[in-house]
């Protein structure tokens, strides 16, 4: 089973009769990884984590609208016709999908992001 953690971080704030936005920010490396602390019992573990998706809200506190971000596994035959996996951001606006570079994704995720998707790392993927 794979383990996954989400995560809900609140980017705005009334104050003064008005909406505001925050200036949240979730502290991760910049491929995405996050190490967390999980409390099993009497002892803490800490678990390595890396974001896997986003939501992110394009606009300002009072309009705007949403867009999701996203990194798929994709299987592609590699050098000398082996199998190999790659990794892919995409951003995902209405109707269109688009490619995005992992720092560009993580950097909006971590900034930007509402609900944030982090899958566990096991040991081959720890690093």
């Amino acid at each position: 089973s794979q383990d996954i953690a989400l995560f809900h971080v609140d980017r705005h704030y009334f104050e003064g009769g008005r909406y505001h936005d925050s200036k949240t920010q979730v502290e991760m490396t910049p491929d995405g990884r996050v190490d967390l602390v999980v409390h099993d019992l009497d002892q803490q573990v800490l678990m390595p984590f890396r974001l896997h998706a986003c939501t992110v809200y394009i606009g300002d506190a009072t309009s705007g609208h949403w867009v999701a971000l996203a990194q798929a596994a994709l299987y592609h035959t590699g050098v000398w016709g082996r199998e190999e996996l790659r990794k892919q951001w995409y951003k995902f606006d209405d109707q269109e999908a688009v490619r995005m570079n992992e720092k560009t994704a993580v950097s909006l995720c971590s900034t930007s992001g509402s609900f944030l998707v982090f899958d566990k790392l096991g040991d081959a993927d720890g690093r």
